[in-house]
């Protein structure tokens, strides 16, 4: 699996998305940019009891359900559109603070 992306996109919303699906029919690995203004929702999302005095840093990797989960989040609930086309075609999903980037990597074509 190529866990370099091809391609790097800032979250605008739909008109992001619309360029999302194009990538992800290709099967084109891809990095998504989120405003920071996002990585405090999303480490509290993805990890509801961690401790106070921890660094909030995020580096979690799972499949498109990863995806279902962010899309959870005000502001970047069009993401779950992506994760059954996402899963379809056997993607994997990265997301890594500072930033936040979610990196989605998909397997060689066969």
């Amino acid at each position: 699996m190529n866990d370099k992306p091809e391609e790097r996109l800032i979250w605008e919303g739909q008109t992001t998305l619309t360029a999302l699906y194009g990538l992800v029919q290709g099967r084109v690995s891809f990095e998504l940019q989120l405003a920071p203004d996002y990585h405090f929702a999303l480490f509290r999302h993805l990890y509801p009891d961690a401790n106070a005095a921890e660094p909030e840093l995020i580096d979690v990797s799972g499949g498109a359900d990863l995806l279902d989960k962010v899309a959870e989040i005000q502001g970047l609930n069009e993401l779950a559109e992506l994760a059954a086309p996402i899963a379809a075609a056997g993607g994997r999903v990265h997301i890594q603070s500072p930033g936040p980037g979610i990196l989605v990597c998909f397997p060689p074509q066969s």
